[in-house]
């Protein structure tokens, strides 16, 4: 039978005397008469066994006994093991968790014999690095180490521990922080040009090993920042998105100052004749100071002032 199965032993005798059935562990005896350590209790565990029914004599009748060798087999129990790692470590560094299918009722706290330097699993895609491994939605399939028959470095007794064949690696994405600036700022109408490479700031360490070369170009980052070319002048907030799935990024916020623009003015004005009015501008030009790009005259509200007699 298979463990978790029932079975029954009847003896019978040619005259009233009960029959008492005894069962003993087979061990290496190769006949019931070399068991030792009978008992009346039933054996429920997988293993081989002898069993007798003893019935005593009496005056009338000499004592007879029978035998019968019972085989208890182990049940198959299916296990998946899952693995985790966070990117960045190493694959020997994955931690496993697993879960099993097929215990027989009320049996579910049964020991599993667990031996790490067995239980060693590997990619099921041989031709991936199994040490660069990138945050993949559906993880990774893994193939778990057999022997004897059974998953290598699982052993029960009462059970033969197969794979499920729905093992895999989930690989988590690794948390980092990162601080972005206040040094950025433009003029008043000029548009804002944030540059995540000047303004973010991180440990490079916190990286994967193999990220490190790359800096803070390999998160993909995108900064935001709450104001645009029509904003008026002030402090203005960033914040940061990284669009590496690799990594989970905390951002501080950093800030973006809108200062004046500097403008320079060019006032041109009718002709006039000594003692008449002077009262027509005749031209306005408005140029960006420094870079000396014109502007719309029409954009800014000019007021002339005259001095003189």
């Amino acid at each position: 039978i298979t463990y978790g199965g029932t079975y029954t032993c009847t003896a019978g005798a040619t005259y009233t005397n009960s029959v008492t059935i005894w069962y003993a562990d087979k061990g290496t005896t190769t006949d019931y008469t070399q068991a030792t350590g009978w008992t009346t209790t039933p054996k429920t565990a997988a293993g081989a066994y002898w069993i007798k029914a003893v019935c005593n004599g009496n005056r009338n009748y000499n004592a007879a006994e029978a035998s019968k060798s019972l085989t208890i087999n182990p049940k198959t129990l299916t296990a998946t093991v899952n693995g985790t790692l966070t990117y960045g470590q190493h694959f020997d560094e994955m931690q496993l968790t697993i879960t099993y299918t097929g215990f027989v009722s009320n049996d579910a706290g049964a020991t599993i014999e667990r031996d790490d330097s067995k239980l060693k699993p590997t990619l099921t895609d041989t031709t991936l690095n199994e040490n660069q491994l990138a945050v993949k939605a559906d993880g990774y399939a893994l193939t778990l180490p057999v022997e004897n028959g059974h998953i290598a470095g699982l052993t029960s007794p009462n059970y033969t521990i197969v794979a499920s064949g729905n093992s895999r690696l989930t690989v988590l994405p690794k948390r980092i922080s990162a601080k972005i600036g206040t040094n950025s700022s433009s003029s008043y109408s000029e548009a804002i040009a944030l540059d995540p490479t000047e303004l973010v700031q991180l440990n490079s360490e916190d990286l994967a090993s193999w990220d490190r070369a790359q800096g803070v170009a390999v998160l993909d980052i995108v900064l935001s920042v709450n104001a645009n070319a029509s904003s008026g002048v002030g402090l203005y907030s960033i914040t940061g998105t990284a669009r590496n799935a690799n990594y989970d990024v905390t951002f501080e916020a950093g800030s973006h100052q809108i200062t004046p623009l500097k403008i320079r003015v060019e006032i041109t004005i009718e002709d006039g004749v000594y003692g008449g009015l002077i009262d027509v501008v005749k031209e306005v030009k408005i140029f960006k100071d420094g870079t000396g790009e014109p502007m719309a005259a029409d954009t800014f509200a000019t007021s002339i002032l005259y001095t003189g007699t």
